[in-house]
């Protein structure tokens, strides 16, 4: 199988021994499902990771706006993002980059500006 298959199957056995996943499994895991172009399932690990006691930061957000990214799926991307600020997760350069990468691959360059002015009243 390919790397995220790996990486699956290494996640549900640290629970199988009732081993606590911390947030750099969930990054890496949300990362191989990315590169794979397995959004969805990058989204699904997102949305596991927010129900535990781990807190959501701008680099998972970064790292799963990228696996949408990957898959050109730059709707999904923009909402994340538009998710972050109503969760209060801050965003960072890495994030706003994921998130204007991902619109300027489908030509959304309307949208790719408006993210760049936004981030230039960020700090």
């Amino acid at each position: 199988g390919g790397e995220w298959e790996k990486a699956l199957v290494f996640f549900y056995e640290l629970a199988q021994y009732k081993l606590q996943s911390d947030s750099i499994t969930f990054n890496a895991l949300i990362s191989a499902c990315g590169k794979a172009s397995r959004w969805e399932l990058a989204l699904t690990l997102l949305g596991g990771m927010a129900r535990t006691t781990l807190r959501l930061d701008a680099n998972t957000c970064s790292i799963a706006i990228s696996a949408c990214d990957n898959s050109v799926e730059w709707e999904k991307a923009v909402q994340l993002f538009s998710e972050m600020a109503q969760g209060k997760v801050e965003s960072c350069t890495v994030t706003f980059n994921a998130v204007i990468s991902s619109c300027g691959k489908i030509g959304k360059w309307e949208t790719a500006v408006h993210l760049l002015s936004v981030m230039g009243q960020c700090k």
